[in-house]
This record gives C-alpha cells, sequence and structure tokens, in this order.
C-alpha cells in the first residue's frame, strides 16, 4: 500500500483523490479510480490533516474521499477539510463507525455522505457517481449559455462515423454559420484531418495528457483550422507507444472550449466508451452509428445499454450507415424491432460521392450539395442544432436551366 509521508509528496490531481487508511479500502478506491479512467496515484495512504495540509495551498480535487478512522475529532476534521476546500470539492466520507449520529455528524460538518466498512470498488462507484452527475449539473448562467457537445460512436468498425462527424460539423459551421469544433480522439487512425485535406497539428495528445497546463497557446497547438467557424483537433501519434490519459485531459480541454465554440462534435472510438465517463455524462447528445445488420443490431444494443449505465441523463440517437451496401443488410423494421431503437436517420451508401470527396478532401455537403447522402448529413446537424436545416434549391432542370428562371 502507498504510504504518503507529507503533504509536499502527495500529488493533487483535478478530478479525484481517495484518502485512506487500510489495505482493504485502498485495493477497493484503486480499483474504483481505475474504473472512472482516473490513475492509481489518485488513491493515497494518509490521514485527513496530511490532506488539508495539500489542498490549502489552491489545489483541490472535484470528488475526495477522506477516512474518518483513527482520527482523534473527525468531525472538527471533516468540517476543516470543507472550509479549506470551499465549493470546489465534494467530499465522501467513509469510516468504521456505523452509528446514526456518527453519520449525521459527518452530514453536518459538510460532507455529501457517509459509508461504513468494509467498501468494495462497486459500492464506492454507487456512492461517486451521484456527486459527479451533481458537480457536471451544476451550471452558472455561463455555463448555461456554453457550447452543446455531442459524441458519435460506431457500433462497428466501417460504418461512416467518422463521415457523419465531419459532414455534421461542416453543416454546422458553413451552412450554420456558428463557431464548431471537431475532436478526433482516435489519436493514432483518425480521419478527421484526411476527410478535410488538413495536416493534423501535433499537440492534441500533450493537452490530453497535461489537463493542469491548459492554456490558449497549448490548444492552439493541438488544432488546425478549416475555416474561421471550423476548427479540428486532431493527431497521428506514434503506433509504437501505447497511449495513456485519463479523463481528466479531455474534460478540461471541453470546459476550455466551451466557452468558445457553439457546438462541439466528438469522434470517439467505441472502445474508449468506458474510459471517457465524464465525456458521455457532459455530452447533449450520443448518436450510435451502426449498419443493418445482425452484428449491428448486437452491438447497437450492448452499446446503448452501456451508455445508458454511465451517462443515465444523456439522449441517444440511432443512426444506420451505409445503408444499401452488401447483400446482409436487413430491413429497417426488423433492426428497429430487434434492436428495440428507432433508427432516426439513414445515411445512404453513396460510395462515388464519398469517393470523389475523399480524394478531394472536401466535405460530402460541400462537393455533393444536393444529394440523398447530403441531406441525411444535414438531418444529423439538425438534431445537433435542434432545428431543421434547409438550403436553396439546386439550379433546377434542364429546361429551365435553358430557358432561363421567370422574373
Amino acid at each position: 500500500m502507498r504510504s504518503d509521508g507529507g503533504s509536499k509528496g502527495l500529488q493533487i490531481h483535478p478530478e479525484f483523490l481517495a484518502a485512506v487508511q487500510d489495505p482493504e479500502t485502498f485495493e477497493a478506491a484503486v480499483a474504483c479510480a481505475k474504473g472512472q479512467g482516473w490513475p492509481a496515484g489518485t488513491v493515497v495512504s494518509t490521514d485527513i490533516a496530511t490532506v488539508i495540509q495539500a489542498v490549502s495551498r489552491g489545489r483541490v480535487p472535484a470528488i475526495m474521499i477522506a477516512d474518518t478512522d483513527n482520527v482523534d475529532d473527525p468531525a472538527a476534521a471533516i468540517t476543516q477539510l470543507v472550509k479549506v476546500c470551499g465549493s470546489r470539492s465534494r467530499i465522501l466520507t467513509i469510516g468504521s463507525a456505523n452509528d446514526v449520529g456518527f453519520y449525521r455528524s459527518m452530514i453536518q460538518a459538510g460532507a455529501a455522505d457517509y459509508l461504513v466498512k468494509p467498501l468494495n470498488s462497486v459500492s464506492l462507484r454507487d456512492a461517486i457517481s451521484p456527486l459527479l452527475v451533481a458537480r457536471d449539473s451544476a451550471k452558472d448562467d455561463k455555463q448555461a449559455k456554453a457550447g452543446h457537445v455531442y459524441v458519435l460512436v460506431g457500433a462497428r468498425g466501417g460504418v461512416g462515423t467518422t463521415t457523419v462527424a465531419v459532414n455534421a460539423a461542416w453543416v454546422l459551421a458553413h451552412e450554420l454559420g456558428q463557431k464548431t469544433a471537431l475532436i478526433d480522439l482516435d489519436l493514432q487512425y483518425g480521419n478527421c484531418d484526411l476527410a478535410l485535406d488538413l495536416e493534423p497539428p501535433r499537440g492534441l495528445r500533450e493537452v490530453l495528457s497535461n489537463p493542469d497546463r491548459m492554456d490558449s497557446l497549448l490548444i492552439n497547438s493541438s488544432m488546425v483550422k478549416e475555416s474561421d467557424n471550423l476548427a479540428v483537433f486532431c493527431c497521428e501519434d506514434s503506433l509504437e507507444e501505447i497511449i495513456d490519459y485519463d479523463t481528466a485531459g479531455p474534460m478540461a480541454l471541453l470546459k476550455e472550449l466551451r466557452g468558445e465554440y457553439d457546438h462541439i462534435v466528438i469522434d470517439m472510438p467505441r472502445s474508449l466508451i468506458p474510459r471517457h465517463r465524464r465525456l458521455l455524462v457532459n455530452a447533449d447528445h450520443v448518436f450510435i452509428v451502426t449498419d443493418l445488420t445482425l452484428a449491428g443490431i448486437r452491438d447497437t444494443q450492448r452499446i446503448s445499454a452501456a451508455i445508458s449505465s454511465l451517462a443515465p441523463t444523456g439522449q441517444i440517437h440511432v443512426i444506420a450507415g451505409r445503408v444499401g451496401e452488401g447483400d446482409a443488410q436487413i430491413s429497417r423494421a426488423t433492426f428497429e424491432r430487434s434492436a428495440k431503437a428507432k433508427l432516426e436517420v439513414l445515411v445512404p451508401n453513396d460510395a462515388r460521392t464519398i469517393k470523389v470527396s475523399a480524394n478531394k478532401g472536401k466535405s460530402v455537403v460541400s462537393e455533393a450539395p444536393h444529394t440523398i447522402i447530403t441531406k441525411s448529413m444535414r438531418a444529423v446537424a439538425g438534431i445537433m442544432a435542434g432545428q431543421a436545416i434547409k438550403v436553396a434549391a439546386s439550379g433546377g432542370g434542364l429546361l429551365e436551366r435553358l430557358l432561363g428562371k421567370k422574373g
């Protein structure tokens, strides 16, 4: 079990800190932290007095677990800890005392809750979850006006998730004229930059790995401007390294971007769903892109259930991609009945248009503005923006072009 001898050696993570007193609780807290995407180092073996000294220097975690065992006056210690942290932290107290009076003293001291030992990772997770939701939902007026967040996840590979993300973001930026950020969280194999013929910057991994250093200079190094209204955050990281960063990085970036952009579109690999619980909780809408296959039914159900469990307050939309491709596809009615999910948008398999736009490094919408596939992209963007998106009609038929428009 790790031990921190003094406050100088205590590293305060911006999202989480668990200060515990026994090996069993230590192991449970480490498992809980890893399950949330926080590093194991956020769990330490130390007393409340040491934590008070550490956080009094200005660094306060969003969620804190404080062990009241072996403390002479637990109520006084928690009162002091709450005073030092202020409203910046929510404190979950734990201990061996199984007494209603003790529980009330913890609540009166300012703790969010009190749990009786022995504890496991599940009980800690269940106690932390409402604290995270409450903190993320407590928005002031400025935050209420902040940019909206949309996460797109592919139920399967090759169903067109990146195509939908790129084109929906392009519509928001160009056809609605609103400031939009497009984030590709696949740091090694992402294609958002290729889809728009952009040279990927090199700083996104550094941004996600260093939430404490978040500033405009660092953010600018991790993005490339497609236009005045569309910024793309992506990178092509080395395939020889294991990329690892905790949830504080994306959340810190999101916090900064929400004050600058009207819309934030995130293309997230499905493998990252368990890691980015906080991201899903903060998303206004989550879009699952699938194909019309039996495997698509299975994976849509699994991902939808996982997202509902991780972020029960979010809105989930299911989109069918590459509709009409191959003989293995099932009907829309069969899919919806089996998956118990409504398909809100059907994206046709317009291979020719996608190939042309990909080769040119242009959005599908800009290359083929009046096609059915473009209409589907506008439908997705319309769900994001909360409004139907219409554009001027095409130039008309051959006769109209030959004779000229009346008036």
